[in-house]
């Protein structure tokens, strides 16, 4: 077959900056936190605390070009709904993620276990943070996740994102 130009996605799992993402409304106590969604080696879920709402924010080391979201799913009554993406967004809370216009949004479904979201690769070009709220699920009082994956390119600059402004 004939090349089709587009570049190859790779998981993007090294480059997330781990230790400044984070995701607000897990259950921490439980143990059911965001690390167990982005390790794939574990069997564990990120599940939410107090209500069916998570906001994840994910920050990258370098700008990245995302071609795509793996989310691995229950198939319950936690699994989630209703889901924003936003882009590059500097501050997160509950309150602007519901009123802001997301990026992207899309409706889970509940009997696949797994989905597989295409990312504009337009809209979502040099990439610093990716924001995922989950506002309902099917029904729980919680939602869960069971892996979360994204597949891209690192933008081939060699300009990391701590460096972005700083004069030569």
């Amino acid at each position: 077959a004939a090349p089709t130009g587009k570049p190859v996605a790779e998981n993007l799992f090294g480059v997330i900056d781990t230790s400044n993402s984070f995701c607000l409304n897990e259950d921490a106590a439980g143990a059911a936190t965001l690390g167990n969604a982005l390790d794939s080696s574990t069997d564990r879920t990120l599940r939410s605390d107090c209500d069916e709402q998570l906001l994840i924010h994910l920050k990258l080391k370098e700008y990245c070009r995302l071609q795509r979201l793996e989310l691995d799913l229950p198939t319950d009554e936690t699994c989630p709904k209703d889901v924003k993406i936003f882009a590059n967004k500097k501050t997160v809370d509950f309150d602007n993620a519901e009123a802001d216009v997301a990026i992207l949004t899309f409706t889970c479904a509940s009997d696949k276990g797994k989905m597989v979201i295409e990312l504009d690769p337009i809209k979502f070009f040099k990439i610093e943070t990716f924001t995922v709220f989950i506002s309902t699920n099917y029904g729980d009082d919680v939602s869960e996740i069971k892996g979360l994956r994204l597949y891209g390119q690192v933008n081939s600059s060699g300009l990391v994102v701590k460096d972005f402004g700083k004069g030569c």
